[in-house]
């Protein structure tokens, strides 16, 4: 079924709204997490097209994969990620920040200056760059990046 779901998505074309609604109702009404399996898609066009699909599907199902959308920003020239950060700004306050805290952590870790970097810009495009909604150590951690877009 994982297989079929990202098959369907890579022949789907974004205006015909048959069979984007057909896919949507599958991804949305599933308690697979079906959605997942759409993120390891490659190509660029792909990538944009992901971006705008993303946009359609319940930001829950989204949420669940945050993860994951949060390597998007390792690098911000990637296809879409414009899309990315006016999805996450318009569900701001669903997001759970942990999992954006974990994404730091891991970065840092991975000494992964380009996902740091892109992460900031994120939550400077956001308006989540503010010690209220980011620890202390991640900001720090997220200051003390030399970084350029």
């Amino acid at each position: 079924m994982k297989q079929r779901i990202r098959k369907q998505f890579e022949e789907l074309d974004l205006d015909n709204l048959s069979q984007m609604n057909k896919l949507l109702n599958e991804i949305n009404s599933s308690d697979d997490n079906l959605l997942r399996q759409l993120f390891f898609v490659r190509g660029t066009m792909l990538l944009y097209k992901l971006s705008i699909f993303l946009g359609k599907v319940d930001f829950e199902k989204v949420q669940e994969n945050f993860d994951l959308l949060l390597e998007w920003f390792q690098d911000i020239n990637w296809p879409g990620t414009q899309n990315i950060i006016l999805l996450i700004e318009s569900n701001k306050t669903l997001i759970d920040i942990s999992k954006i805290e974990n994404a730091i952590t891991i970065a840092r870790k991975e000494e992964d200056i380009e996902w740091l970097g892109g992460i900031k810009y994120l939550l400077k495009e956001i308006d989540f760059y503010r010690d209220t909604v980011i620890s202390k150590e991640s900001m720090t951690c997220l200051e003390s990046v030399d970084w350029v877009q």
